[in-house]
């Protein structure tokens, strides 16, 4: 985020920051209070559902949109995202030439996004590719953007019999 927003500032733009919490109502509410203040632009990292909101917004509004890091299959908003497959090969290449045999993976519960479907996919992939044991136990759920859980969910990973070591 730092380098989008050296990047707006060097442009003379000011950036305006909100979080949704992975929550659709938070979502249209955030969006539809900038589009008050109005704003040059949305960068949208937008919550999967469904493309209604932000397909009734094109035809309302003539402020540039743009989504980061995700996508929805039926609103025609260009998107900037990595490959989210081979992300989860790199993390996990990353952990084994640093030693890491055991690796775990946590990932978001309740949020069927490409991307996160894609580097579990990935992080699924390499494991095998490097012949490493993928345990079901060492695959954690959390819920968005709720920290006691993400934490929780870590310590259930230590205090295994047979823990991962990264």
């Amino acid at each position: 985020m730092d380098g989008m927003n050296d990047v707006f500032l060097e442009y003379g733009y000011q950036w305006l920051l909100g979080t949704t919490k992975f929550l659709y109502g938070r979502e249209e509410n955030l969006i539809n209070s900038f589009l008050e203040l109005q704003v040059d632009g949305l960068i949208v990292q937008p919550v999967q559902r469904p493309g209604t909101f932000f397909n009734r917004l094109m035809e309302t509004t003539n402020v540039p949109i743009a989504f980061v890091c995700d996508s929805l299959a039926d609103v025609a908003i260009p998107a900037f995202m990595v490959d989210a497959e081979q992300a989860g090969r790199d993390m996990v290449q990353c952990l084994y030439e640093r030693g890491h045999r055991k690796i775990a993976y946590m990932m978001l519960s309740d949020y069927p996004s490409p991307q996160s479907s894609g580097r579990l996919r990935g992080f699924l992939a390499q494991m095998k590719d490097l012949g490493l044991e993928c345990r079901d136990e060492w695959i954690r759920r959390t819920t968005p953007m709720h920290p006691e859980m993400e934490r929780d969910a870590a310590l259930s990973l230590i205090r295994l019999p047979d823990p991962p070591t990264a």
